[in-house]
């Protein structure tokens, strides 16, 4: 008996640091959702809606993060080909107040300007280890992780094209961080982030 229950553990102690490498680097992922129709909208130029944040979770008052996140987004958009435009929180000043997620697609299409294809919407969910109360960990392990969910919202006819959740994490070297090795891993951070949110985002095809 003691042999069999030997013979099970070995291939789960594999198995599942597997599944955790697979889940945060996006290999073999399927987003959450994608429409039909995605193949037939001409995308050229997409414009980033202002982040938005969960209740629980609001964007932290010393930190710009919601700037970092739409830099690394516009990143990984150009890098499919895309134009980019990022739309100011001025000109929707209660997005940050609202659930960009369940929001309808003529609301987040109203009013935009012309030469604008798509919107892509970012919603964090969650963050832990960016609050200046979070800084100074007493384990080692993960300094920061932020969990969104992003959706790409076409213009023309609004319908939501696609949608998909990520995660993104940075590790403190140290027990102490300081305020430098914070900044480099909240970019880090966000960097994983957006990598794996938009894993499966479609690539420019016109």
């Amino acid at each position: 008996m003691k042999s069999h229950m030997t013979k099970v553990k070995f291939p789960l102690v594999v198995f599942i640091p597997m599944l955790f490498l697979l889940s945060c680097t996006g290999i073999g992922k399927t987003p959450q959702h994608l429409a039909a129709s995605l193949e037939t909208t001409p995308l050229k130029t997409l414009a980033i809606y202002p982040v938005s944040y969960t209740a629980r979770y609001a964007e932290p008052l010393d930190v710009r993060l919601s700037r970092i996140i739409l830099r690394a987004t516009e990143k990984q958009l150009q890098a499919r080909g895309y134009d980019t435009l990022i739309l100011s929180n001025e000109l929707l000043p209660a997005s940050d107040k609202v659930d960009t997620l369940a929001l309808e697609p003529t609301d987040i299409t109203a009013g935009l300007a012309e030469g604008v294809d798509g919107v892509v919407v970012i919603r964090v969910l969650s963050h832990f280890g960016i609050d200046i109360t979070e800084r100074t960990p007493d384990t080692p392990g993960p300094a920061i992780t932020i969990n969104a969910t992003a959706r790409l919202i076409s213009v023309q006819n609004p319908e939501e094209l696609w949608r998909d959740k990520g995660m993104g994490r940075s590790y403190s070297q140290s027990l102490f961080l300081r305020r430098t090795q914070f900044l480099v891993n909240l970019n880090e951070a966000v960097r994983s982030l957006t990598d794996n949110l938009f894993h499966t985002f479609p690539d420019r095809s016109n």
